[in-house]
């Protein structure tokens, strides 16, 4: 079974975070099943990717004046995307350095013959085939003699990308009550400016024409 996961990918902390933040590491799955301290490690995420701090927040930041500051933000990034993986293989395929999450809906454009970008070093692609969309890891020549590969067959793609697009959702779901949590002054501000920014809620568009 292949599935279509969005992702966010986290380092190990440099910068301390002013809430509560489960030690998370890697690319972690986006959905309803995260656990408060997991949604604050991502929210950390994008905190720092957009803020970057220099070494620690300012003397008496507090977590307020940092929604505060991603709320005025033109626009956010979070490290990540969509990510692939076959279970019957047991095969990732992950987004690659400078592949954001704001830029998922790409995906969408396959079935009009356009790629995605998934990142480099290593450097994820899609190779369009006729009835079937070809993830590879990289795109060096070894890895083309490979059989280390997923198939997504065309038929299938578009209730993946929902599937993908309903785990948006889920995460949305529990930043929300986060946020209520940790920031109830700005909690609805704070999810309006990530739907805007990560074009969430939107309908998905899947068409060749």
């Amino acid at each position: 079974m292949v599935t279509l996961r969005p992702v966010i990918e986290v380092s190990p902390l440099e910068t301390s975070s002013l809430w509560p933040a489960a030690d998370l590491v890697g690319h972690v799955p986006l959905s309803d099943r995260l656990a408060t301290d997991e949604v604050g490690a991502l929210l950390h995420v994008l905190a720092v990717y957009n803020l970057r701090p220099s070494e620690e927040w300012s003397e008496g930041a507090s977590p307020a004046d940092l929604a505060e500051e991603l709320q005025s933000m033109d626009g956010l990034i979070a490290p990540g995307g969509l990510q692939v993986h076959d279970s019957t293989t047991d095969l990732t395929i992950s987004p690659s350095c400078c592949s954001g999450l704001e830029d998922w809906r790409e995906w969408g454009s396959l079935v009009q013959g356009d790629q995605p970008f998934l990142g480099h070093s290593p450097s994820p692609w899609v190779e369009i085939l006729s009835d079937r969309f070809r993830v590879w890891p990289d795109d060096k020549p070894e890895q083309l003699t490979q059989d280390l590969f997923i198939d997504i067959p065309a038929s299938s793609f578009p209730g993946l990308l929902r599937v993908a697009q309903r785990d948006l959702l889920g995460f949305m779901h529990v930043a929300e009550a986060w946020a209520l949590q940790v920031v109830p002054e700005h909690a609805s501000a704070l999810l309006e400016r990530l739907d805007e920014c990560f074009d969430v809620r939107s309908a998905l568009r899947i068409s060749a024409e």
